[in-house]
């Protein structure tokens, strides 16, 4: 069995992180204060990076995808009607209030036993 290589910033030391890179990652590109970045430990901040990735290429997509729609649009010869392209939202279902019948069906369909 083989023996991972530890990475650099695993060390727990501190010393192999490029402290000023990272706050320079925080401050000025995720919009985090310097403060905001001290009190988070390492592992929140790979946390929020991770997630301010995640938003990012999100917006990319978005991006992307309108782009691509407007080109599309663009090179047809006939535009469709903006109410055929609009999703109607549906109305939420009311929620049902269940008897204490249905509820016992419920309960013994999963396979629950009960003082009923």
């Amino acid at each position: 069995m083989r023996k991972k290589k530890r990475e650099k910033a695993d060390s727990g030391k501190g010393e192999d992180w490029d402290w000023d890179r990272l706050l320079k990652t925080a401050v000025g590109i995720m919009g985090l204060s310097p403060d905001e970045f001290w009190k988070l430990t390492p592992y929140e901040f790979n946390l929020m990076i991770d997630g301010f990735l995640a938003r990012e290429e999100r917006k990319t997509n978005d991006i992307l995808y309108l782009a691509w729609h407007v080109e599309a649009f663009a090179r047809a010869k006939r535009l469709p009607k903006l109410q055929s392209l609009l999703k109607k939202r549906k109305p939420k279902s009311q929620n049902q209030t269940l008897t204490k019948e249905q509820l016992i069906i419920i309960a013994k369909k999963k396979g629950l036993a009960g003082p009923w």
